[in-house]
């Protein structure tokens, strides 16, 4: 929605959908059927992308849905992957996805690091790819200002003084929140603030009742920044991501990271100079997150810094957005001439 509205903002307006009503989640847009691929809705699909010049698709089943739908219509599609195919798309699905693909016009990723990946992974020829990482508004993701970081800490009743360390995100086992959580009570006087919700929410409800007034979980919020206008720092100890949004939203408030050198987060945390990085240390992983967590928070300012500055120059919403109209216009044209 994001995207929809930057462009709408450029003169290129257009229609959210999505395929199914699970697939909407909380998004308050228009879901073409029941099931995501379904015949009603891929012919909704069809008909929809006929009243439109370039149909932009995102997240596997939609892949799917776009190349089933379209394979017959004039209207081009263009494919955005976010994440590292070795780790979600093998056997049958790789070849699935592969064929699907071959039907898009652009295959856009997230990272430079990510081209060589995705472009191995399903043999398609470099000529199909373009770059075009996640952005954010760096007006409406802004640095606190101190009135604006003493109000979120008291409204989330955190000391004034103490370490504050955010995780934004399903509590979901590859985010391994619990992990986390447990590397931020190993720093003394240090809180965990968790905004997101998913199954793991009783094992760290559990957690917070052992270690009473340091831990606080805040359940799925409309709108995080408060959380990040709180916090000294943000920690992510994913098994598995793409180019997260929340580390992207905690750089442009100038907030540094701490986080597993997993999929393209090294383009966001540059180890040492926006963050810190760790290896997936396995049962290690609390001590090691831990360790730099103690490295993190007194030099918030220094690192946060310098993250904001980095998100200015490769992930603002007025350097990526235009990228992003230049491809599907680019599109268009091909498919018209």
């Amino acid at each position: 929605m994001e995207l929809a509205r930057a462009l709408a903002e450029r003169g290129l307006p257009g229609e959210v959908v999505a395929l199914s009503g699970a697939a909407s989640g909380s998004l308050p847009v228009r879901t073409l059927g029941r099931r995501s691929r379904g015949a009603g809705t891929l012919r909704a699909l069809g008909d929809s992308a006929g009243r439109h010049s370039v149909v932009v698709a995102h997240g596997s089943d939609t892949l799917l849905a776009a190349a089933a739908a379209l394979a017959m219509r004039p209207t081009p599609f263009v494919y955005l992957s976010i994440g590292d195919p070795r780790q979600w798309a093998r056997g049958v699905r790789r070849r699935v996805n592969q064929a699907a693909l071959r039907r898009a016009r652009r295959v856009a990723v997230l990272s430079p690091s990510a081209l060589p990946v995705v472009r191995d992974w399903y043999s398609l020829a470099e000529s199909r790819f373009v770059v075009l990482p996640n952005f954010r508004d760096p007006v409406q993701f802004a640095p606190a200002t101190p009135l604006q970081r003493a109000a979120a800490r008291r409204a989330f009743g955190l000391p004034a003084g103490a370490p504050v360390v955010a995780l934004i995100g399903a509590l979901a086992a590859e985010k391994r929140p619990q992990l986390a959580v447990e590397a931020i009570l190993r720093v003394v006087g240090a809180h965990a603030v968790l905004a997101g919700e998913g199954p793991l929410r009783p094992l760290l409800e559990g957690m917070a009742r052992r270690h009473p007034g340091r831990v606080h979980l805040l359940g799925a919020l409309p709108d995080v920044r408060p959380v990040l206008h709180a916090a000294d720092a943000m920690v992510l100890a994913s098994t598995t991501e793409g180019l997260p949004g929340a580390l992207i939203e905690a750089a442009m408030c100038r907030v540094p990271a701490v986080a597993v050198d997993v999929g393209w987060i090294g383009d966001v945390v540059r180890d040492g100079e926006t963050g810190f990085l760790v290896p997936d240390g396995g049962p290690a992983l609390p001590a090691l997150l831990a360790e730099r967590i103690l490295e993190v928070v007194p030099r918030s300012d220094e690192l946060g810094a310098a993250a904001r500055r980095l998100s200015l120059s490769r992930f603002s919403s007025e350097v990526v957005v235009p990228l992003w109209a230049e491809v599907l216009n680019d599109v268009v044209l091909e498919a018209a001439g």
